[in-house]
């Protein structure tokens, strides 16, 4: 039986349980993307595994690998984030940022700069209380698309081509449709202003946007917005995500649940 040794990074994105005290784990990697990991005897309290492969750790795995499964033999914890357990709002949004994460990145494949997104994400969330929620998620949603290769374009004008600066003090608009930014004067001449699949932005929310497209990871969060501005931005970033995915989210109902208790 050819059984292969793999030591390598990864995040616990979901577990599952079975049997008495194991786990199927998924599992993010930085080299092989995101893969599914049985996890033998970690739910017994004699396991020396167990704190390494709670959801939302980050540890050092070591796997043996036969044909196409994955077996856990070691884990050492690197961070629990435990932070994050000690809010239900930010538990409910790293359960969102898990799943849009099992959703968008790939398995067998290189997932460097979005295990780094979620790495960077997490630790905001569970040690700096000092960023807004809206703030972390927004930024976190709309930073996994563009790494995927979904971003959205938002240097000019599709109609005319006035670039996004050229624009102020007016809206721009975006339609998720055609995947474009207009500015308010297209706009507002294309099918007389009126359509159902687009958001208004502000321009401080349009150069939020553009931060965040462009930004380095570890600078993510590293911008304000004002009361109002804020809404449009993350109105945006949330239907831009969830238009990209095709999808809904649970976890984002959750989410939604927790804040209205």
């Amino acid at each position: 039986m050819n059984v292969e040794t793999l030591i390598f990074d990864g995040i616990v994105l979901k577990e599952v349980l079975y049997n008495d005290n194991d786990k199927i784990l998924t599992v993010l990697t930085s080299q092989r993307g995101i893969i599914s990991v049985s996890a033998k005897g970690v739910k017994s309290i004699k396991s020396k595994n167990s704190s390494a492969v709670q959801l939302f750790c980050y540890s050092e795995f070591e796997i043996l690998k036969y044909k196409n499964r994955y077996v856990l033999k070691t884990a050492n914890l690197k961070d629990g984030f435990y932070g994050i357990r000690e809010n239900v709002e930010k538990y409910a949004l790293a359960c969102y940022f898990s799943e849009i994460t099992c959703s968008f990145a790939t398995s067998e494949n290189d997932e460097t700069d979005v295990l780094r997104l979620l790495l960077n994400s997490l630790f905001v969330l569970a040690k700096d209380d000092t960023k807004p929620l809206w703030l972390i998620k927004s930024a976190f949603e709309l930073k996994l698309c563009c790494i995927c290769g979904f971003a959205p374009q938002f240097d000019y004008c599709a109609p005319c081509g006035a670039k996004t600066m050229d624009s102020s003090p007016k809206n721009i608009y975006f339609t998720f449709n055609d995947s474009e930014r207009i500015c308010e004067d297209c706009f507002l001449k294309k099918e007389d202003g009126k359509s159902t699949d687009c958001v208004k932005l502000p321009l401080p929310a349009v150069i939020a946007v553009r931060y965040v497209i462009g930004c380095p990871i570890n600078r993510l969060t590293s911008f304000t917005l004002s009361d109002e501005s804020a809404p449009k931005f993350c109105e945006f970033c949330e239907k831009y995500l969830l238009y990209t995915a095709e999808r809904s989210f649970e976890s984002l109902k959750f989410y939604y649940s927790i804040q209205k208790v």
